[in-house]
């Protein structure tokens, strides 16, 4: 699993802050982010997620198209819910 790096810039901002000015949960709000995670346990996202690349994969075969990556990365990101109409 890879992770981001945090980085902070002098007189600049960090990434935590870039998150939360694009209206991402912030790291603070842990209950609200576990109800979410359990949210999305209980909808199976994961394996919806892991459904679905299988199916663009095998789209992607059967018909000879090239993909130029070496792998798929899927990110999963919680906004946050009292930040509304907020577009990233």
């Amino acid at each position: 699993m890879d992770i981001i790096n945090v980085a902070k810039q002098k007189n600049g901002y960090d990434d935590i802050m870039a998150t939360n000015m694009l209206g991402y949960l912030d790291v603070s709000h842990t209950q609200t982010g576990r109800e979410a995670l359990k949210k999305l346990q209980e909808i199976q996202a994961l394996q919806t997620t892991n459904i679905t690349l299988n199916h663009c994969i095998n789209f992607i075969k059967k018909h000879n198209l090239r993909l130029n990556a070496d792998k798929l990365r899927f990110g999963l990101y919680l906004a946050d819910p009292n930040k509304k109409g907020i577009v990233a």
